[in-house]
């Protein structure tokens, strides 16, 4: 070991009869900046370099794109964290991007056959089953993802074709049917 008298350089040493170390690592990480040590007190400088201006960097935060350097700093875009899913919070981490945390709010899963919908764990928007019930035994209750509610009059699918029965359909009951004497023809040549 020996000394060589320069305050940049470390570890140095006797070699062939001369004293000499490597050069102090002064890196501070940063492309804009102008990196080096200082001969008169052997602190590491990082000095701004203004011919670097607008040159393309990266400050390393995962939040931010499209770094220039700016007077020795080097400035991003903030990241545009959206997954365009309202049953999430988006978020941010300067190490490792984007995140997105489920909330349990109310939504809309886009389904007019679906009612109260809120938003689960996993980020999903989950609606209850539209109740279409008109409370009518005469109508197919249905849910249409288009139009809604459809309470389709099925009243005409009682008919059983008999002719000796009066068929209809009681709004409380459903289908009706009672005997009737009207005159009919058995079909038979014998009677």
């Amino acid at each position: 070991p020996c000394d060589d008298g320069n305050l940049c350089t470390d570890n140095d040493i006797c070699e062939f009869g001369t004293c000499g170390g490597s050069p102090k690592l002064c890196d501070d990480g940063n492309t804009c900046t102008v990196d080096g040590c200082d001969a008169e007190t052997g602190e590491c400088r990082f000095d701004a370099d203004e011919s670097l201006n607008g040159e393309a960097c990266d400050d390393g935060d995962a939040c931010t794109v499209d770094g220039v350097c700016d007077v020795g700093a080097c400035l991003g875009a903030d990241v545009v964290c959206d997954d365009d899913n309202e049953c999430t919070e988006n978020n941010c981490n300067g190490a490792s991007g984007c995140f997105f945390t489920a909330t349990l709010e109310a939504c809309d899963d886009g389904n007019i056959c679906t009612t109260q919908d809120t938003c689960q764990a996993d980020g999903s928007c989950i609606g209850g089953i539209e109740d279409c019930d008109d409370e009518n035994a005469c109508t197919l209750d249905e849910c249409d993802p288009e139009a809604g509610c459809t309470n389709v009059d099925v009243s005409a699918d009682c008919d059983l074709g008999n002719p000796c029965m009066i068929y209809g359909c009681s709004t409380l009951t459903g289908c009706t049917e009672q005997p009737n004497s009207d005159p009919c023809d058995d079909l038979d040549q014998c009677t």
